[in-house]
């Protein structure tokens, strides 16, 4: 295993506190250009999740206004970011705050869901302009609360075969009858709402192949829906007590699951489902498990509290965003980076505050991971940020 070095990570340190641009790990050449192994860019208040468009050249960043006060937020945005050097080369306002996103290569869309506002947005990345907004989620009769939806959308999957967009969506108010939204991409209209995914659905993969969707919650469970009826044909009980997140491994009939390790998951889950429920693992690793029947394979140890999980199959390669610390004032978040066959540990990365979520160029080996702040940063104000990984640098 390779830990990036302590002066490295040092300066990522200051960086994460100063907002200044990344030192490099080693400078790489990029046809002409010399570009540095490691970049980072202060971007905004705050960022969550991006995707890399290899036909446009571009890194698409959600980067909401997420004031406490929902009357008092001002314009979320997806930024289009340099694929080499971070600049922000457009900003598309959107019509609610943007959480989730969703790429959809052919037809030239990013798909923004909008996670306290029960919608979605298609963007057109090529004009870089809102086309449509659609509500998915209805709102409760009669409410008068800021946020009058009974469910929130967290993740969008985009099912290239069948044209549509997944979206898990959270019950509001700790409840236990999760759903997910199904939109026909063709139409942009809801194509059909699958109820009974249990308590916090969270995570989600796709067997493109075998024409399999995967969800998991933080009620232990894996539930398998098939892609051609839309119906749940299988719920597993899984020993994983919060997969959070999923990545799918198509050769070898595996699913990937980051196992946060909340301390108060459990009290709050209890709560939700109304009864005791004894959790089924510690967290701080990434469970593999198998895809049809959810029995554990292995448990990969990673540093603490995992959340985004991404696997270069080509490559044999996994990668997993770290917080290390949940509401701390110091964030000292790491990338691991493990070999998705043996599961040996190759690189931790310092990524402070808190690495988030990640897209791969996956012909240039190049990562972009989102750094949200920890308790510190908020309270300065400081803007969050993305890094740029070459990933060639590290072997």
């Amino acid at each position: 295993m390779k830990k990036i070095p302590a002066i490295l990570a040092s300066a990522l340190v200051a960086c994460a506190i100063a907002g200044c641009a990344q030192k490099p790990l080693a400078p790489t050449v990029d046809g002409a250009q010399l570009v540095p192994a490691m970049q980072r860019a202060a971007l905004a208040p705050s960022v969550y999740e991006l995707v890399y468009s290899a036909r446009q050249q571009a890194v698409f960043v959600a980067a909401p206004d997420v004031t406490p006060d929902d009357a008092k937020c001002g314009v979320s945005k997806l930024l289009r970011l340099h694929p080499r050097t971070l600049a922000v080369q457009a900003e598309v306002v959107l019509p609610h705050r943007g959480f989730g996103l969703a790429l959809d290569e052919d037809a030239g869309r990013v798909y923004v869901g909008h996670g306290f506002d029960g919608a979605v947005s298609a963007v057109d990345i090529a004009s870089n302009q809102v086309i449509a907004t659609i509500a998915v989620v209805p709102k409760i009769d009669g409410s008068t609360a800021p946020r009058p939806y009974a469910h929130s959308l967290r993740q969008l999957l985009f099912d290239p075969v069948h044209h549509r967009l997944y979206l898990p969506a959270l019950a509001n108010g700790g409840k236990s009858d999760s759903l997910l939204y199904v939109i026909d991409t063709t139409t942009f209209t809801l194509e059909k709402t699958v109820a009974g995914l249990g308590f916090e659905s969270t995570g989600i993969a796709l067997d493109t192949a075998g024409q399999r969707l995967f969800v998991s919650n933080l009620q232990a469970q894996l539930m398998t829906i098939d892609t051609q009826t839309l119906n749940l044909t299988h719920t597993a009980e899984i020993e994983v007590d919060q997969p959070i997140n999923l990545a799918y491994d198509a050769e070898g009939q595996r699913i990937f699951a980051t196992d946060q390790g909340i301390g108060f998951r459990p009290i709050w889950r209890n709560k939700g489902l109304g009864r005791h429920m004894q959790p089924r693992s510690k967290g701080h690793q990434v469970v593999v498990l198998d895809a049809a029947s959810g029995r554990s394979l292995a448990r990969i140890p990673t540093d603490r509290n995992p959340l985004g999980v991404l696997l270069d199959a080509k490559r044999q390669r996994l990668y997993v965003t770290n917080f290390n610390g949940i509401r701390v004032a110091e964030g000292q978040g790491s990338l691991t980076v493990f070999d998705s066959q043996t599961h040996a540990l190759l690189h931790v990365v310092p990524l402070p505050p808190h690495p988030n979520s990640m897209a791969l160029d996956a012909d240039a080996n190049v990562l972009y991971v989102s750094v949200k702040n920890d308790e510190n940063g908020s309270k300065a104000g400081t803007p969050e940020s993305v890094v740029r990984i070459d990933l060639n640098a590290l072997d």
